[in-house]
């Protein structure tokens, strides 16, 4: 089995499988995506049992994988899979990996079966899409992970390199390192492999000097996707990497054959690093497979030849026309034909990527290239770079509009130095003007984005609240109200990681990076130790990459997270308040110069009645309450202190929500799942404001005994996030299976589950799977103990089993053992009379 400590744990992934259908997942992408360490970092996480079914080549053979099946089931070999799938206990996730080894033969037909038959959680994974039926009726709804969903977002490779492999990397390397790798799995752990122990500044000039060439990666994409590959298709494949964007047209007119459509498809259902994210019209080689194909054009063809071939493409596609004169111009720039590129610049837009593939002196020379480069400096937040690269653009300008588009874009960047001109034509003056000095209410003319951030600064929550729930279609006022959104989850104690996650991956697509980056800050709110020490190392990461801006709104988010928490710092706050002054941001200078206990200023622009009241409220801040355990085994209670928490104040279907979320305690429920237990027949908007009131009458219960954060929204689902008994014993069931740990989990296992909720069949089921497991649990421990030679133990253990389950035969073959070992006559001769009895009853003969 895979190691599930080894690489990135991503919660955005774990929470795609949890909130999968409940039968059929698969996680279908090439060689080194990740797919074998998602499925044990899911496995660790997941509260149940878990089966792996790892496959290997051998098992295509129908003979080697019915005795794997077996194995993996306990049970014996038998063609019929049924009885191996039927032996899987209830609530077990089954992991199915490198399902690609059997495409085509007997022995997938054999698994097709086993599956519907199974009736559990299943994951699959592969580099193809299964040829089972996956529209079996056994198998219902089936969830799709594919390529993209596995590719490492910017964030995501800043974290594996800082918490995975201890060698961080500086934000810009990071972009630079995940562009060029297409956020390849396989790619960045043999890249740092490549530089492990180098400084990092050679690591930094290692990921500048990126170009395919790698031993490492080109021996590993040669091996898993090039070398099952006919001669005439890897052949296909180096001559037409020369195209960003494939289509069957432009490689069969480079090629001058017929067949490209046929090719592209096969590639693409292969998962060999083709996909298409429009079914079939264009197609797209992986970045890092890109690289290598270009590596091997240039061995076939000489460097002279590779260029005149990539000549050769870009002349095609300016041949297309407009549509195309992006595609072309970077064609042309992998061509050096420079004069070219110049040529089409002023029809194309400059993307990111141009970074890699254009000359510094000819960027310092183009004014459209350097137009380009202040837009990047802008939005990473890097503003005194993007104004000075603005300057060079408007002073290498010729035209009267091209100098004009310079200047203002200069001027919009200007606005966010320390000291701004004033009359700027644009949206964002308005907001600068309300950092410096708030301009009371918005005027009706003000974009979204402005009024929200008029109604933070202001300190009215409700407004807030109003004008986050809005959504009005533009990219960033949307990203800006469900980040305000979040922030104000995360401050109510809400696990907000994924939608934090989910943000800055939207942030990203739309080309604003600085608030993705500041995104990662928000779940400091919550006022956990990891996420405020996160929200600090942004702010440093963005003073050190020349952001003052996302500096200052991280070191915001920290401290705003220790006035909500009762840590509030008066030497922290007052460095916020002199970052904030210093970039003329006078009303964040204020609300921090408050909460630090000064005087109420004048000059903020906020009304003084409204600075009175927050002042009282920052100083009634409370530090976190203490713990609670809850007790689902035996009849539900939970304990504050010692002292039982008094529920009579809550509603009775309030109390049954609170049971429901107890009993899979630390897992999160999702809110169908809660509508459909609690209120099968109510309407979907009456019952989720059911869910809603009842949510809310709970949270007022624990915020009364400082646990406000004892439950928690991930995503659609609810998690009660305090110790429980149930998560205690599936966690001790989940460990090793010494006698020790038996034992704990025996003890933690205190009657059956939930007995005041009957026969509700939200309870019912997993009632009976916990008493079946407390049985197994305590008949194994009975035999462990007679095994070491611990009759006493054996015989404490068999007479719980025998508790739980009277008719458990182990058990009574194993008390009696026990008392024959003891030497103890009469409890032997008492335990075989009962056990006779039993039998008696069940008409079993002896």
């Amino acid at each position: 089995m895979w190691r599930a400590d080894s690489g990135l744990v991503r919660a955005r992934l774990l929470a795609e499988l949890d909130g999968a259908p409940p039968r059929l997942t698969t996680v279908v992408a090439p060689a080194g995506c990740g797919k074998t360490t998602l499925l044990a970092h899911y496995g660790a996480a997941f509260r149940g049992p878990v089966a792996w079914l790892r496959l290997e080549p051998a098992d295509a053979a129908l003979p080697t994988l019915v005795r794997h099946i077996a194995d993996v089931a306990g049970v014996e070999r038998s063609q019929d899979p049924r009885p191996a799938a039927r032996a899987l206990p209830p609530g077990t996730l089954l992991l199915v990996d490198d399902l690609h080894v059997l495409h085509g033969s007997a022995a997938e037909a054999y698994l097709e079966r086993f599956l519907a038959d199974a009736g559990v959680r299943t994951v699959i994974a592969g580099r193809t899409l299964p040829g089972i039926n996956l529209s079996r009726h056994e198998l219902g709804e089936v969830r799709l992970l594919d390529q993209e969903a596995l590719r490492f977002r910017t964030w995501e490779v800043e974290r594996l390199f800082r918490d995975v492999y201890a060698e961080p990397l500086l934000p810009e390397d990071v972009a630079t390192l995940t562009r060029r790798l297409g956020g390849w799995a396989a790619g960045l752990h043999m890249f740092h492999l490549s530089t492990r122990g180098r400084s990092s500044g050679e690591r930094g000039a290692a990921v500048r000097a990126l170009d395919g060439r790698s031993p490492q990666s080109q021996a590993y994409l040669a091996r898993t996707v090039l070398a099952d590959l006919p001669q005439g298709v890897r052949d296909f494949m180096v001559r037409t990497c020369v195209f960003g964007v494939l289509t069957a047209e432009r490689c069969d007119r480079l090629l001058g054959t017929d067949n490209a459509r046929l090719r592209l498809r096969a590639l693409a259902a292969r998962q060999a690093f083709t996909d298409s994210p429009d079914h079939g019209r264009t197609f797209r080689y992986h970045e890092a497979l890109r690289a290598h194909l270009d590596v091997e054009l240039v061995d076939d063809l000489g460097e002279q030849g590779a260029r005149e071939w990539h000549g050769r493409a870009a002349a095609l596609l300016e041949g297309e026309g407009e549509g195309a004169y992006a595609d072309a111009a970077q064609a042309y720039a992998r061509a050096a034909d420079w004069a070219a590129v110049r040529r089409l610049l002023p029809y194309v837009e400059i993307m990111e990527p141009w970074q890699d593939l254009l000359p510094r002196w000819l960027v310092a020379e183009e004014p459209r290239l350097l137009l380009a480069q202040g837009r990047y400096l802008f939005g990473h937040g890097r503003i005194e770079a993007a104004v000075h690269a603005f300057r060079q653009a408007e002073q290498r300008a010729r035209h009267p509009a091209a100098q004009a588009e310079c200047r203002r874009a200069r001027a919009v960047a200007a606005l966010w130095l320390p000291h701004p001109a004033y009359g700027v034509p644009h949206w964002s003056a308005r907001l600068r003007d309300m950092l410096r000095v708030h301009c009371g209410e918005p005027a009706s003319g003000d974009r979204p984005v402005v009024a929200l951030v008029s109604a933070l600064l202001a300190g009215e929550l409700e407004r807030v609240r109003r004008l986050a729930a809005t959504e009005t279609g533009e990219p960033l006022d949307d990203l800006a109200a469900r980040l305000v959104r979040t922030a104000l989850d995360a401050a109510e104690g809400e696990d907000v990681e994924l939608d934090v996650e989910r943000i800055a991956d939207d942030a990203e697509r739309a080309r604003l990076p600085w608030l993705s980056r500041l995104a990662r800050a928000v779940p400091a709110l919550g006022g956990g130790e990891r996420e405020r020490k996160e929200a600090a190392r942004i702010a440093e990461e963005c003073e050190r990459d020349g952001d003052p801006w996302g500096a200052l709104l991280a070191a915001c988010a920290g401290c705003l997270a220790d006035v909500l928490h009762g840590a509030a710092d008066a030497a922290g706050l007052d460095a916020l308040a002199r970052r904030a002054d210093a970039l003329g941001a006078g009303v964040l200078a204020t609300w921090a110069r408050l909460a630090a206990g000064g005087p109420l200023p004048k000059t903020a622009g906020i009304p003084v009645q409204r600075l009175e009241a927050a002042r009282a409220w920052f100083h009634a801040r409370e530090p976190r309450g203490p713990g609670a355990a809850v007790s689902c085994f035996g009849g539900f209670s939970i304990e504050v202190d010692g002292r039982a928490l008094d529920l009579s104040a809550v509603r009775p279907k309030a109390r049954t929500l609170l049971r429901l979320l107890a009993l899979n305690a630390g897992r999160p429920v999702h809110r169908e799942v809660l509508l459909a237990a609690l209120w099968p027949d109510t309407e979907q908007v009456a019952a989720t404001r059911s869910l809603h009131v009842a949510l809310s009458s709970l949270r007022s219960l624990f915020s009364g005994h400082r646990l406000a954060h004892a439950i928690v929204r991930r995503g659609d689902a609810y998690v009660l996030d305090l110790r429980c008994d149930v998560a205690e014993f599936r966690r001790l069931l989940r460990g090793p299976r010494t006698a020790a740990t038996l034992a704990a989990a025996l003890l933690a296992y205190g009657g059956d589950l939930l007995p005041e909720d009957g026969a509700a069949e939200w309870v019912a089921h997993e009632r009976e799977m916990l008493r079946a497991q407390a049985v197994a649990c305590a008949s194994a421990l009975a035999e462990r103990c007679l095994d070491d030679g611990d009759p006493a133990g054996a015989a404490r253990a068999a007479t719980r089993c025998l508790e739980i389950d009277e008719w458990h035969d182990p058990a009574w073959r194993a008390l009696m053992a026990a008392y024959d070992q003891l030497g103890d006559v009469m409890s032997a001769a008492r335990a075989r009379r009962r056990y006779a009895e039993i039998l008696d009853l069940l008409g079993v003969s002896r």
